[in-house]
């Protein structure tokens, strides 16, 4: 159609948060192996807390859509509770969690 320009809109995303551990429970000094997912209009970053005072931040630069792949080794036993903060540009959050035990190595 002459002097008429037609744009193409993304439909808005929900803005969500995922994540998944290959093991919920393991023994001190072994490595678990997080995948964090996060999706939204306009993403900043995704901050993946372990429970334990480490963190990893990816910057998401704008993307729909957003992943991270982390191991971590737990060093010492106890209940971690392993956190996901997706955040928007805009300031909105979206969150998963996981509980991760941690039994004592059999080594002395």
């Amino acid at each position: 159609m002459a002097g008429c320009d037609f744009i193409t809109a993304e439909s808005p995303l929900a803005l969500s948060a995922s994540l998944e551990a290959d093991q919920l429970s393991l023994v001190a000094g072994q490595t678990v192996r997080f995948s964090a997912e996060g999706t939204g209009d306009r993403l900043g970053a995704l901050v993946l807390n372990f429970g334990d005072g480490g963190q990893q931040t990816s910057e998401a630069g704008g993307a729909r859509r957003a992943s991270l792949e982390v191991e971590w080794v737990y060093e010492d036993p106890g209940i971690y509770l392993a956190g996901l903060e997706v955040i928007e540009f805009n300031g909105a959050r979206a969150s998963a969690f996981l509980e991760i035990t941690v039994i004592p190595s059999a080594e002395p």
